[in-house]
């Protein structure tokens, strides 16, 4: 088993019908699409797009951009071309500081919605660094619908925050470790 890791080659940035500030892209050189139900618009130089869950950046992150704490907003994948898909990993909240991890708030029940299977609802952990959601073995194209089911919420903002996500295949061969950001180890406080 490995972690198929969908680094962002080409972003296509499209709304999603009937949601202003909803967002689609294509990741991992077109092997999936990732779609956002709301994302917050972006402050300075900071962008909170889904583009931002496939980067290998940990001090990137997607955050849902309604009022409220996103209970019920979701991210949708789609992965294209097979593959075996039996498990997600999460990297929970905005990880890009402990302080920035604590003033947003986390996903603490994640409902998933796979196509012809019963829902699952999964609670995570607060606490950064990736988690693993263990799914039925999947095949052909599994779309799946991540919904926000409730949260732990941030010390300062209502926004919710997910700062990774990576698709695992069973048969890709042996596991693969999740590795540090694309610049550099982690940061000290997630050690």
């Amino acid at each position: 088993m490995r972690c198929l890791t969908l680094t962002l080659a080409a972003v296509l940035l499209m709304p999603l019908a009937g949601a202003a500030s909803a967002a689609c892209v294509t990741i991992g050189g077109g092997q999936a699409s990732l779609c956002a139900s709301s994302v917050l618009a972006g402050q300075g130089t900071n962008t909170y797009g889904p583009d931002n869950l496939a980067d290998e950046d940990m001090t990137t992150a997607w955050c849902e951009g309604t009022d409220g704490t996103g209970v019920g907003q979701r991210l949708s994948l789609t992965v294209h071309g097979g593959g075996a898909v039996d498990h997600l990993l999460l990297a929970n909240g905005y990880q890009k500081s402990g302080r920035t991890y604590e003033r947003n708030g986390r996903l603490r029940d994640v409902l998933v919605r796979i196509a012809g299977q019963a829902d699952r609802l999964y609670t995570l952990q607060d606490q950064a660094g990736w988690q693993r959601l263990d799914l039925p073995t999947l095949s052909g194209v599994p779309q799946i619908e991540l919904e926000i089911a409730s949260v732990y919420p941030g010390s300062k903002w209502t926004d919710t925050c997910v700062s990774g996500l990576r698709i695992g295949q069973a048969d890709a061969g042996p596991a693969v470790q999740p590795g540090p950001a694309k610049d550099g180890p982690l940061p000290k406080w997630l050690e």
